[in-house]
Protein backbone atom coordinates (compact mmCIF):
# COMPACT_ATOMS: atom_id res chain seq x y z
CA UNK A 1 0.00 0.00 0.00
CA UNK A 2 1.48 3.58 -1.14
CA UNK A 3 1.20 6.00 1.60
CA UNK A 4 0.48 10.17 1.07
CA UNK A 5 0.44 13.44 3.28
CA UNK A 6 -1.76 15.56 4.75
CA UNK A 7 -3.98 15.90 8.52
CA UNK A 8 -6.33 14.96 10.35
CA UNK A 9 -8.78 16.44 12.46
CA UNK A 10 -12.77 16.04 12.94
CA UNK A 11 -15.28 14.91 14.96
CA UNK A 12 -17.74 11.83 14.27
CA UNK A 13 -18.68 9.78 11.06
CA UNK A 14 -21.10 8.23 8.74
CA UNK A 15 -21.09 6.43 5.61
CA UNK A 16 -23.80 3.85 5.91
CA UNK A 17 -24.88 1.71 2.80
CA UNK A 18 -27.68 -1.28 2.97
CA UNK A 19 -27.78 -3.99 0.22
CA UNK A 20 -30.85 -5.90 0.40
CA UNK A 21 -32.77 -7.74 -2.39
CA UNK A 22 -34.52 -10.68 -3.25
CA UNK A 23 -34.53 -13.31 -6.77
CA UNK A 24 -37.23 -14.63 -8.80
CA UNK A 25 -37.96 -18.31 -9.04
CA UNK A 26 -39.17 -18.53 -12.82
CA UNK A 27 -40.72 -21.81 -12.53
CA UNK A 28 -43.12 -20.38 -9.85
CA UNK A 29 -42.90 -16.93 -9.09
CA UNK A 30 -42.56 -16.99 -5.45
CA UNK A 31 -40.12 -14.56 -3.59
CA UNK A 32 -37.55 -16.21 -1.39
CA UNK A 33 -35.32 -13.71 1.54
CA UNK A 34 -31.40 -13.62 0.51
CA UNK A 35 -28.66 -12.63 2.26
CA UNK A 36 -29.35 -8.73 3.50
CA UNK A 37 -26.63 -6.92 4.09
CA UNK A 38 -26.00 -3.81 5.91
CA UNK A 39 -22.51 -1.94 6.22
CA UNK A 40 -21.50 1.28 7.94
CA UNK A 41 -17.75 2.46 7.42
CA UNK A 42 -16.21 3.54 10.32
CA UNK A 43 -12.95 5.98 10.75
CA UNK A 44 -10.35 6.22 13.45
CA UNK A 45 -6.83 7.66 13.40
CA UNK A 46 -3.90 6.34 15.62
CA UNK A 47 -5.34 7.71 19.09
CA UNK A 48 -8.65 5.61 18.63
CA UNK A 49 -10.45 9.40 17.90
CA UNK A 50 -13.50 8.97 15.28
CA UNK A 51 -12.56 10.93 11.91
CA UNK A 52 -15.57 12.06 9.82
CA UNK A 53 -17.02 10.64 6.59
CA UNK A 54 -19.41 13.40 5.22
CA UNK A 55 -22.21 12.76 2.70
CA UNK A 56 -21.17 11.32 -0.63
CA UNK A 57 -17.75 9.69 1.51
CA UNK A 58 -16.21 12.82 1.48
CA UNK A 59 -13.16 13.25 3.92
CA UNK A 60 -11.55 16.35 4.94
CA UNK A 61 -8.85 16.31 7.40
CA UNK A 62 -6.52 18.62 8.70
CA UNK A 63 -3.07 18.82 7.79
CA UNK A 64 -0.60 17.37 10.52
CA UNK A 65 2.02 19.41 11.97
CA UNK A 66 5.56 19.36 11.25
CA UNK A 67 6.40 16.88 13.81
CA UNK A 68 3.16 14.95 13.24
CA UNK A 69 2.21 11.86 11.15
CA UNK A 70 -1.56 11.18 10.29
CA UNK A 71 -2.68 7.26 9.95
CA UNK A 72 -6.50 6.57 9.53
CA UNK A 73 -7.86 3.14 9.44
CA UNK A 74 -11.10 2.40 7.51
CA UNK A 75 -13.19 -0.18 9.07
CA UNK A 76 -16.52 -1.86 7.85
CA UNK A 77 -18.86 -2.89 10.17
CA UNK A 78 -21.48 -5.18 8.45
CA UNK A 79 -24.47 -6.89 9.53
CA UNK A 80 -25.98 -9.66 7.72
CA UNK A 81 -29.28 -11.37 7.94
CA UNK A 82 -28.39 -14.82 6.99
CA UNK A 83 -24.74 -15.30 7.84
CA UNK A 84 -23.17 -15.66 11.97
CA UNK A 85 -19.53 -14.80 10.64
CA UNK A 86 -18.05 -13.45 7.60
CA UNK A 87 -16.19 -16.49 5.78
CA UNK A 88 -18.67 -15.40 2.96
CA UNK A 89 -16.99 -12.00 2.59
CA UNK A 90 -14.57 -10.55 0.58
CA UNK A 91 -13.05 -6.99 0.56
CA UNK A 92 -11.55 -4.79 -1.58
CA UNK A 93 -9.89 -1.41 -1.89
CA UNK A 94 -9.09 0.35 -4.73
CA UNK A 95 -6.69 3.20 -4.04
CA UNK A 96 -5.79 6.23 -6.76
CA UNK A 97 -3.58 9.00 -5.88
CA UNK A 98 -0.49 10.77 -7.71
CA UNK A 99 3.02 10.28 -7.06
CA UNK A 100 5.74 12.15 -8.43
CA UNK A 101 3.19 13.19 -11.05
CA UNK A 102 2.24 9.71 -11.91
CA UNK A 103 -1.28 8.68 -11.37
CA UNK A 104 -0.73 4.99 -9.19
CA UNK A 105 -3.49 2.62 -7.89
CA UNK A 106 -2.86 0.18 -5.42
CA UNK A 107 -5.17 -2.85 -4.45
CA UNK A 108 -5.66 -3.98 -0.83
CA UNK A 109 -8.29 -7.14 -0.16
CA UNK A 110 -7.68 -7.28 3.72
CA UNK A 111 -10.57 -6.30 5.63
CA UNK A 112 -9.12 -2.70 7.20
CA UNK A 113 -7.59 -0.32 4.69
CA UNK A 114 -5.20 2.20 6.69
CA UNK A 115 -3.81 5.58 5.11
CA UNK A 116 -0.59 7.27 6.52
CA UNK A 117 -0.84 10.98 5.64
CA UNK A 118 2.76 12.42 6.33
CA UNK A 119 3.01 16.09 7.67
CA UNK A 120 3.37 19.83 6.28
CA UNK A 121 1.76 18.11 2.38
CA UNK A 122 -1.29 17.93 0.30
CA UNK A 123 -2.99 14.51 0.33
CA UNK A 124 -5.21 13.10 -1.86
CA UNK A 125 -6.86 9.61 -2.15
CA UNK A 126 -10.02 8.48 -4.11
CA UNK A 127 -10.74 4.84 -2.91
CA UNK A 128 -13.56 2.25 -4.06
CA UNK A 129 -14.42 -0.27 -1.34
CA UNK A 130 -16.11 -3.39 -2.74
CA UNK A 131 -17.47 -5.94 -0.37
CA UNK A 132 -18.23 -8.82 -1.81
CA UNK A 133 -20.78 -11.83 -0.60
CA UNK A 134 -19.42 -14.72 -2.07
CA UNK A 135 -22.40 -17.36 -1.93
CA UNK A 136 -24.50 -15.01 -3.78
CA UNK A 137 -22.24 -12.83 -5.86
CA UNK A 138 -23.89 -9.88 -4.72
CA UNK A 139 -21.55 -6.27 -3.95
CA UNK A 140 -21.72 -3.51 -2.09
CA UNK A 141 -20.07 -0.35 -3.16
CA UNK A 142 -18.49 2.62 -1.21
CA UNK A 143 -16.13 5.24 -2.99
CA UNK A 144 -14.44 7.67 -0.41
CA UNK A 145 -12.28 11.01 -1.39
CA UNK A 146 -10.30 11.71 0.61
CA UNK A 147 -8.02 15.01 1.39
CA UNK A 148 -6.11 16.98 3.96
CA UNK A 149 -5.77 21.08 4.26
CA UNK A 150 -4.13 22.88 5.89
CA UNK A 151 -6.52 24.50 8.87
CA UNK A 152 -7.80 27.92 9.45
CA UNK A 153 -7.58 29.54 5.96
CA UNK A 154 -9.60 32.14 5.39
CA UNK A 155 -11.82 31.26 8.36
CA UNK A 156 -13.54 32.89 11.12
CA UNK A 157 -11.61 32.71 14.41
CA UNK A 158 -14.19 33.06 17.41
CA UNK A 159 -12.85 34.01 21.05
CA UNK A 160 -15.64 33.19 22.97
CA UNK A 161 -16.82 31.52 26.13
CA UNK A 162 -17.40 33.01 29.42
CA UNK A 163 -15.00 34.54 31.49
CA UNK A 164 -12.28 32.45 32.66
CA UNK A 165 -13.68 29.74 30.28
CA UNK A 166 -13.24 31.02 26.76
CA UNK A 167 -11.72 29.40 23.79
CA UNK A 168 -11.61 29.78 20.02
CA UNK A 169 -13.47 28.14 17.85
CA UNK A 170 -13.19 28.48 13.93
CA UNK A 171 -15.70 28.29 11.15
CA UNK A 172 -13.64 27.47 8.16
CA UNK A 173 -15.50 27.50 4.72
CA UNK A 174 -17.76 29.89 5.79
CA UNK A 175 -19.43 30.35 2.22
CA UNK A 176 -19.58 26.40 2.10
CA UNK A 177 -23.37 25.19 3.26
CA UNK A 178 -21.38 22.50 4.56
CA UNK A 179 -18.96 25.08 6.74
CA UNK A 180 -16.78 23.49 9.22
CA UNK A 181 -17.16 23.77 12.93
CA UNK A 182 -14.63 23.64 15.64
CA UNK A 183 -15.41 24.07 18.66
CA UNK A 184 -11.59 24.81 20.25
CA UNK A 185 -9.20 25.34 17.14
CA UNK A 186 -6.01 25.08 19.63
CA UNK A 187 -7.09 21.99 21.39
CA UNK A 188 -8.54 20.25 17.77
CA UNK A 189 -4.62 20.58 16.70
CA UNK A 190 -3.62 17.99 19.62
CA UNK A 191 -2.60 20.54 22.42
CA UNK A 192 -3.59 20.89 25.60
CA UNK A 193 -6.41 23.12 27.21
CA UNK A 194 -5.54 26.84 27.02
CA UNK A 195 -6.30 30.67 26.70
CA UNK A 196 -9.25 30.65 29.17
CA UNK A 197 -8.21 33.79 30.48
CA UNK A 198 -8.14 35.04 26.91
CA UNK A 199 -9.47 38.91 26.07
CA UNK A 200 -8.71 39.64 22.60
CA UNK A 201 -7.79 38.24 19.51
CA UNK A 202 -5.22 40.16 17.06
CA UNK A 203 -4.43 39.52 13.61
CA UNK A 204 -2.20 40.44 10.51
CA UNK A 205 -1.98 38.90 7.09
CA UNK A 206 1.76 40.07 7.67
CA UNK A 207 3.68 40.41 10.70
CA UNK A 208 7.26 40.36 9.64
CA UNK A 209 8.98 43.06 7.76
CA UNK A 210 9.22 41.99 3.99
CA UNK A 211 7.42 38.83 4.53
CA UNK A 212 4.30 37.30 3.89
CA UNK A 213 3.65 35.09 7.25
CA UNK A 214 0.68 35.52 8.64
CA UNK A 215 0.23 36.12 12.64
CA UNK A 216 -2.31 35.34 15.27
CA UNK A 217 -2.16 37.22 18.94
CA UNK A 218 -3.62 35.69 21.63
CA UNK A 219 -4.26 38.56 24.18
CA UNK A 220 -4.55 37.82 28.03
CA UNK A 221 -4.95 40.64 30.60
CA UNK A 222 -1.43 39.42 31.70
CA UNK A 223 0.53 37.73 29.26
CA UNK A 224 0.60 37.54 24.87
CA UNK A 225 1.11 35.30 22.13
CA UNK A 226 2.25 34.85 19.35
CA UNK A 227 1.47 32.05 16.96
CA UNK A 228 1.23 30.91 13.25
CA UNK A 229 -2.73 31.07 12.74
CA UNK A 230 -2.59 28.03 10.50
CA UNK A 231 -1.12 25.17 13.25
CA UNK A 232 -1.69 27.47 16.30
CA UNK A 233 1.85 26.68 16.91
CA UNK A 234 3.28 29.53 19.58
CA UNK A 235 6.16 31.36 18.16
CA UNK A 236 7.06 33.75 20.88
CA UNK A 237 5.43 34.38 24.35
CA UNK A 238 4.81 37.63 26.66
CA UNK A 239 8.46 38.33 27.43
CA UNK A 240 9.97 37.63 23.85
CA UNK A 241 6.78 40.13 22.67
CA UNK A 242 6.31 43.40 25.29
CA UNK A 243 8.37 46.13 26.11
CA UNK A 244 9.81 46.25 29.70
CA UNK A 245 7.49 49.32 31.01
CA UNK A 246 4.61 47.02 30.61
CA UNK A 247 6.40 43.95 32.57
CA UNK A 248 8.41 45.79 34.62
CA UNK A 249 5.21 47.83 36.02
CA UNK A 250 2.83 45.08 36.12
CA UNK A 251 0.39 46.62 33.67
CA UNK A 252 -2.69 44.87 32.06
CA UNK A 253 -3.01 44.89 28.41
CA UNK A 254 -6.78 45.83 27.55
CA UNK A 255 -6.72 45.22 23.70
CA UNK A 256 -5.18 45.36 20.49
CA UNK A 257 -6.03 46.24 16.43
CA UNK A 258 -5.77 44.01 14.06
CA UNK A 259 -3.37 44.45 11.36
CA UNK A 260 -4.58 44.86 7.56
CA UNK A 261 -2.84 44.73 4.38
CA UNK A 262 -2.42 48.45 4.24
CA UNK A 263 -1.44 48.58 7.86
CA UNK A 264 0.21 45.59 8.78
CA UNK A 265 1.71 46.80 12.01
CA UNK A 266 -0.60 45.79 14.69
CA UNK A 267 -1.35 47.91 17.92
CA UNK A 268 -1.51 47.15 21.46
CA UNK A 269 -3.39 49.25 24.26
CA UNK A 270 -2.52 49.00 28.14
CA UNK A 271 -4.54 50.01 31.13
CA UNK A 272 -2.06 53.47 31.49
CA UNK A 273 -3.66 53.88 28.22
CA UNK A 274 -0.82 53.89 26.00
CA UNK A 275 0.00 52.30 22.78
CA UNK A 276 2.56 50.39 21.48
CA UNK A 277 3.09 49.18 18.42
CA UNK A 278 4.50 46.35 16.54
CA UNK A 279 8.14 46.13 15.60
CA UNK A 280 8.19 44.00 12.55
CA UNK A 281 11.84 43.56 12.11
CA UNK A 282 12.42 42.74 16.02
CA UNK A 283 8.90 41.18 16.61
CA UNK A 284 8.21 43.19 19.47
CA UNK A 285 6.33 45.88 20.87
CA UNK A 286 8.04 49.04 21.05
CA UNK A 287 7.36 52.33 23.35
CA UNK A 288 6.36 55.30 21.69
CA UNK A 289 9.35 57.48 23.28
CA UNK A 290 9.61 60.67 21.54
CA UNK A 291 6.38 62.58 22.30
CA UNK A 292 5.03 65.60 21.83
CA UNK A 293 2.21 64.75 24.10
CA UNK A 294 4.31 62.74 26.95
CA UNK A 295 1.17 62.33 28.87
CA UNK A 296 -1.85 61.17 26.24
CA UNK A 297 -3.97 58.98 26.93
CA UNK A 298 -5.68 56.92 24.20
CA UNK A 299 -9.91 56.79 24.97
CA UNK A 300 -11.08 55.82 20.77
CA UNK A 301 -8.75 54.46 18.22
CA UNK A 302 -9.75 53.02 15.14
CA UNK A 303 -8.12 50.82 12.13
CA UNK A 304 -6.13 52.78 9.98
CA UNK A 305 -5.98 53.40 6.44
CA UNK A 306 -1.99 54.35 6.35
CA UNK A 307 1.43 51.52 7.01
CA UNK A 308 2.74 54.21 9.25
CA UNK A 309 0.58 55.72 10.82
CA UNK A 310 -2.87 54.97 13.64
CA UNK A 311 -4.88 57.91 15.00
CA UNK A 312 -6.63 58.32 18.17
CA UNK A 313 -8.60 60.31 20.57
CA UNK A 314 -7.71 61.56 23.93
CA UNK A 315 -10.76 63.28 25.95
CA UNK A 316 -8.57 64.47 28.58
CA UNK A 317 -6.90 66.91 26.37
CA UNK A 318 -9.27 67.17 24.15
CA UNK A 319 -7.41 66.04 20.59
CA UNK A 320 -6.91 64.13 18.16
CA UNK A 321 -3.68 62.50 17.39
CA UNK A 322 -1.55 60.35 15.58
CA UNK A 323 1.34 57.89 16.41
CA UNK A 324 4.16 57.84 13.60
CA UNK A 325 5.31 54.02 14.42
CA UNK A 326 8.30 54.60 11.57
CA UNK A 327 9.60 57.53 14.25
CA UNK A 328 8.32 56.45 17.60
CA UNK A 329 6.30 58.93 18.12
CA UNK A 330 3.14 60.27 19.47
CA UNK A 331 1.74 64.05 18.12
CA UNK A 332 -1.24 66.09 17.90
CA UNK A 333 -3.77 67.24 14.66
CA UNK A 334 -4.07 70.92 14.12
CA UNK A 335 -7.96 71.69 14.68
CA UNK A 336 -10.13 74.08 15.64
CA UNK A 337 -13.01 72.23 17.08
CA UNK A 338 -14.98 74.05 19.88
CA UNK A 339 -15.25 70.27 21.79
CA UNK A 340 -17.97 72.34 24.39
CA UNK A 341 -21.10 69.96 23.69
CA UNK A 342 -19.31 67.25 20.96
CA UNK A 343 -18.68 63.80 21.66
CA UNK A 344 -16.58 61.29 19.73
CA UNK A 345 -18.37 58.11 19.30
CA UNK A 346 -16.15 56.16 17.02
CA UNK A 347 -12.82 55.94 15.09
CA UNK A 348 -11.89 53.43 12.08
CA UNK A 349 -10.30 53.35 8.44
CA UNK A 350 -11.51 55.93 6.69
CA UNK A 351 -14.50 55.29 4.27
CA UNK A 352 -13.35 57.05 1.08
CA UNK A 353 -10.75 55.15 -1.07
CA UNK A 354 -8.27 57.44 -0.46
CA UNK A 355 -3.87 57.24 -0.95
CA UNK A 356 -3.43 59.95 2.01
CA UNK A 357 -6.38 58.46 4.11
CA UNK A 358 -5.39 57.67 7.38
CA UNK A 359 -9.07 57.24 9.38
CA UNK A 360 -11.90 58.93 10.38
CA UNK A 361 -14.06 59.65 13.77
CA UNK A 362 -18.02 60.11 13.76
CA UNK A 363 -18.72 62.67 16.11
CA UNK A 364 -22.40 64.03 17.84
CA UNK A 365 -23.05 67.11 18.52
CA UNK A 366 -25.17 66.51 21.62
CA UNK A 367 -27.49 70.08 21.29
CA UNK A 368 -28.37 69.62 18.16
CA UNK A 369 -27.94 65.75 17.71
CA UNK A 370 -26.22 66.11 14.40
CA UNK A 371 -22.97 63.85 13.43
CA UNK A 372 -19.87 64.72 11.29
CA UNK A 373 -17.28 62.75 9.82
CA UNK A 374 -13.65 63.63 10.29
CA UNK A 375 -10.89 62.60 8.02
CA UNK A 376 -8.09 62.49 8.75
CA UNK A 377 -5.04 62.65 6.06
CA UNK A 378 -1.44 62.26 5.95
CA UNK A 379 -1.07 65.27 2.97
CA UNK A 380 -1.46 69.12 4.30
CA UNK A 381 0.54 68.59 7.31
CA UNK A 382 -1.79 66.45 9.11
CA UNK A 383 -4.93 67.46 8.56
CA UNK A 384 -8.28 67.31 9.53
CA UNK A 385 -11.22 68.12 6.78
CA UNK A 386 -15.22 67.53 8.06
CA UNK A 387 -18.10 66.38 6.78
CA UNK A 388 -21.71 67.07 8.08
CA UNK A 389 -23.95 64.26 7.65
CA UNK A 390 -26.76 65.09 9.79
CA UNK A 391 -28.87 62.62 12.26
CA UNK A 392 -28.44 58.95 12.81
CA UNK A 393 -30.40 56.89 14.60
CA UNK A 394 -27.82 55.28 16.73
CA UNK A 395 -27.68 54.73 20.34
CA UNK A 396 -24.93 54.04 22.75
CA UNK A 397 -24.76 50.28 21.73
CA UNK A 398 -24.57 51.04 18.10
CA UNK A 399 -21.47 49.35 16.52
CA UNK A 400 -19.78 50.31 12.78
CA UNK A 401 -17.93 49.03 9.97
CA UNK A 402 -16.41 50.46 6.66
CA UNK A 403 -14.83 49.27 4.10
CA UNK A 404 -13.47 51.62 1.61
CA UNK A 405 -12.25 48.91 -1.05
CA UNK A 406 -15.34 48.56 -2.27
CA UNK A 407 -18.01 50.83 -0.03
CA UNK A 408 -16.12 53.96 -0.55
CA UNK A 409 -18.20 56.95 1.05
CA UNK A 410 -20.81 54.63 2.93
CA UNK A 411 -20.79 53.23 6.72
CA UNK A 412 -22.48 50.28 7.86
CA UNK A 413 -24.20 50.62 11.32
CA UNK A 414 -26.13 49.05 13.89
CA UNK A 415 -29.30 50.14 15.74
CA UNK A 416 -30.38 47.12 18.02
CA UNK A 417 -30.51 43.97 16.47
CA UNK A 418 -30.54 45.55 12.64
CA UNK A 419 -27.74 46.74 10.29
CA UNK A 420 -27.98 49.60 8.41
CA UNK A 421 -26.13 51.26 5.38
CA UNK A 422 -25.71 55.12 5.17
CA UNK A 423 -24.77 57.27 2.72
CA UNK A 424 -22.60 60.07 3.99
CA UNK A 425 -23.37 61.99 0.39
CA UNK A 426 -27.12 61.69 0.11
CA UNK A 427 -27.60 61.36 3.74
CA UNK A 428 -29.63 58.50 4.00
CA UNK A 429 -29.81 55.38 5.75
CA UNK A 430 -30.92 51.86 4.47
CA UNK A 431 -31.93 48.81 6.80
CA UNK A 432 -30.06 45.55 5.64
CA UNK A 433 -30.64 43.06 8.15
CA UNK A 434 -31.98 41.73 11.19
CA UNK A 435 -30.12 39.71 13.38
CA UNK A 436 -33.00 38.85 16.01
CA UNK A 437 -30.96 39.56 18.91
CA UNK A 438 -28.26 42.13 20.09
CA UNK A 439 -25.44 43.05 17.50
CA UNK A 440 -21.75 43.61 19.59
CA UNK A 441 -19.82 43.69 16.72
CA UNK A 442 -19.13 44.34 13.06
CA UNK A 443 -16.15 43.33 11.12
CA UNK A 444 -15.39 42.36 7.36
CA UNK A 445 -13.58 40.10 6.10
CA UNK A 446 -11.21 42.45 5.31
CA UNK A 447 -11.73 46.03 3.86
CA UNK A 448 -8.72 46.69 2.32
CA UNK A 449 -7.75 45.89 -1.20
CA UNK A 450 -5.01 42.66 -1.18
CA UNK A 451 -3.90 40.26 -3.74
CA UNK A 452 -6.38 37.75 -3.73
CA UNK A 453 -9.60 39.94 -4.41
CA UNK A 454 -9.91 39.18 -8.00
CA UNK A 455 -10.12 35.45 -6.41
CA UNK A 456 -12.26 35.75 -3.65
CA UNK A 457 -14.59 39.24 -3.29
CA UNK A 458 -13.71 38.14 0.86
CA UNK A 459 -13.96 42.36 1.52
CA UNK A 460 -17.66 42.17 0.07
CA UNK A 461 -18.20 39.77 3.03
CA UNK A 462 -19.45 41.23 6.46
CA UNK A 463 -19.30 39.58 9.90
CA UNK A 464 -21.76 40.04 13.03
CA UNK A 465 -21.71 39.27 16.21
CA UNK A 466 -24.70 38.43 18.01
CA UNK A 467 -25.52 38.38 21.91
CA UNK A 468 -28.19 35.67 22.72
CA UNK A 469 -27.71 35.33 26.74
CA UNK A 470 -25.17 32.16 27.73
CA UNK A 471 -24.98 32.10 23.76
CA UNK A 472 -23.46 33.98 20.99
CA UNK A 473 -23.96 33.60 17.28
CA UNK A 474 -21.69 34.78 14.08
CA UNK A 475 -23.58 36.12 11.12
CA UNK A 476 -22.10 36.70 8.18
CA UNK A 477 -23.98 38.94 4.97
CA UNK A 478 -22.50 39.07 2.02
CA UNK A 479 -22.71 42.26 0.01
CA UNK A 480 -23.24 42.83 -3.67
CA UNK A 481 -21.13 46.01 -5.03
CA UNK A 482 -23.92 48.41 -4.22
CA UNK A 483 -24.09 47.32 -0.34
CA UNK A 484 -27.41 45.04 -0.74
CA UNK A 485 -27.37 41.76 0.55
CA UNK A 486 -27.26 38.50 -1.23
CA UNK A 487 -27.23 35.64 1.32
CA UNK A 488 -26.39 35.91 5.11
CA UNK A 489 -25.17 32.62 7.11
CA UNK A 490 -25.71 31.84 10.78
CA UNK A 491 -23.20 29.93 12.47
CA UNK A 492 -23.91 28.62 16.19
CA UNK A 493 -22.14 26.58 18.80
CA UNK A 494 -20.79 29.74 20.54
CA UNK A 495 -20.75 30.83 24.25
CA UNK A 496 -20.73 34.49 24.84
CA UNK A 497 -18.52 36.20 21.86
CA UNK A 498 -15.28 38.27 22.77
CA UNK A 499 -14.02 38.56 19.47
CA UNK A 500 -13.53 37.98 16.19
CA UNK A 501 -11.14 37.98 13.16
CA UNK A 502 -10.69 36.37 9.68
CA UNK A 503 -7.69 34.78 8.76
CA UNK A 504 -7.59 36.49 5.17
CA UNK A 505 -4.58 35.81 3.34
CA UNK A 506 -2.68 38.39 1.18
CA UNK A 507 -0.93 35.63 -0.74
CA UNK A 508 -1.23 31.98 -3.20
CA UNK A 509 -1.18 29.24 -0.71
CA UNK A 510 -0.77 25.77 -1.98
Amino acid sequence: MKRLSHILLSTAVLLGGTLAGCYEDKGNYDYHDINEMTVTLLAKNQDGRVMPIGDGGMCRYKQPSSTDTLRVTYTPEVKQSMATDEANLEYNWKVSYTKDNKPMIDTITTKELTLVFPPQQTTFYNVLFKITDISTNLSFYQTLSINTVKPYINSWLVLNGEKGDCRISAVEEPDSSAYIFTADAYMDLGNGRRFQEAIDLIYSPSYLEGSEIEALLIMEADSLSLMSPFDMKVVKKTAQLLPSVILDNSRQLLYGLDGNVQNPGTVIVDDSRKIYYADRTKQEYQEFRSTDVPNYQVDKIGEANESSYICFWDKNQKQFMYADCGKGSVETFADDTDWENKEVIWMGADNKHDKEAMGIALVKETKTENYWLYHFHVSGGFSITKENIGKLPIDETSQFAVCPMEFEGQLFYTVGSVLYRFFADGKESFELYDAGAPITQLQFRTSQEHGLTDYWDYFRCLGIVVDKGKEGELHEVKLDNSGDVISSNVFTGFGPIQDICFTFVNRVVS
